[in-house]
C-alpha cells in the first residue's frame, strides 16, 4: 500500500508541477480572428485546448481579447487576461503564470490543431534536463522556401538521447539542411521569468521569431525530434486546408 501511495504521490506531484499555456490573440497579422475560426462547429482555440487537456496537465488560455475569453468560458476552459501590448506568445505565457506555483510551463500555440498530446508530453520531458525545450522534425522539400515555415539549425547533443539536438539558430530563409521547427516550447519557470525581463533582441525583431531571444541572451535551447506535424494555421490557405 505504501508503494502504491508513493507512486500516486509522485505522479500527482509531476502533473501539479506543470501548466500548459495556450497564448491566443485576436489580431493576427496574416489571418485576423483565427482563434475563433471554426471547423465542424468547433473553434480553433477549442480544438487546440482539447488536445492539451488530454495530457492531464493543467491548461490555461492566455489572451488579450474578451471574445476569446468568452469562447473559452463557453467550453469551461480556464482563461487569463493579458495586456494587449504584450509582444510575443512567450511573453504572454510568462505574464499569465508569473506568480503561480508551477515549476514547468509548456507553451502550445493556439494555431496548432494538429499537435498531439503525445508530442506535448515529449516537449515537456525536456525541461527535466534543460531550461528551454522545443520540438523539431524533418522538413518537407516544399517547405524549405516557405517563409511561414520556421527552420531550425540543430546539432545532435551526444550527452543525452540521440533524438535530442541543441538548437543553434532559427530563421525563415530557405535552409535545405535544417529542421522544421514546431511552435511548441517547454520552460522551467525560473527561465521563463528571466525571459520576460529581457529586451527583445535584434534578430528576434528582424525575423519576428521570439525563440531567438533565448539564443541572443545566452540561453541554450534543446529540441527533441518528433514525427512531422501538418503545420499551423497561419494563412487563409492553411485554414482552407484544415477545414477541407
Amino acid at each position: 500500500m505504501y508503494l502504491v501511495a508513493l507512486c500516486i504521490k509522485i505522479v500527482y506531484n509531476e502533473f501539479m508541477d506543470t501548466v500548459i499555456v495556450i497564448p491566443a490573440r485576436l489580431q493576427s497579422t496574416r489571418l485576423p480572428g483565427k482563434p475563433l475560426l471554426k471547423r465542424n462547429g468547433v473553434t480553433l482555440i477549442e480544438t487546440v485546448w482539447r488536445e492539451c487537456v488530454q495530457t492531464g496537465f493543467d491548461v490555461v488560455v492566455a489572451t488579450d481579447h474578451e471574445d476569446i475569453a468568452n469562447t473559452v468560458n463557453s467550453f469551461r476552459g480556464d482563461v487569463v487576461m493579458t495586456a494587449s501590448n504584450t509582444p510575443t506568445g512567450t511573453d504572454r505565457c510568462a505574464e499569465a503564470v508569473y506568480t503561480t506555483h508551477y515549476k514547468y510551463v509548456v507553451n502550445v500555440q493556439g494555431d496548432m490543431p494538429y499537435i498531439t498530446p503525445e508530442q506535448i508530453v515529449e516537449c515537456h520531458s525536456l525541461v527535466k534536463q534543460f531550461d528551454v525545450g522545443t520540438l523539431i522534425y524533418d522538413m518537407a522539400e516544399q517547405e524549405q522556401t516557405n517563409p511561414n515555415s520556421v527552420k531550425c539549425i540543430g546539432v545532435e547533443h551526444h550527452r543525452v538521447k540521440h533524438d535530442v539536438h541543441e538548437c543553434k539558430w532559427f530563421g525563415r530563409m530557405a535552409v535545405p539542411y535544417g529542421y522544421h521547427h514546431a511552435g511548441i516550447y517547454s520552460y522551467r519557470m525560473n527561465a521563463l521569468r528571466q525571459y520576460r525581463r529581457l529586451p527583445q533582441g535584434k534578430f528576434e525583431q528582424i525575423e519576428q521569431l521570439e525563440q531567438l531571444r533565448w539564443l541572443e541572451h545566452g540561453f541554450r535551447v534543446f529540441a527533441r525530434t518528433t514525427t512531422p506535424i501538418k503545420g499551423e494555421i497561419n494563412t487563409q490557405e492553411d485554414y482552407d486546408a484544415w477545414v477541407s
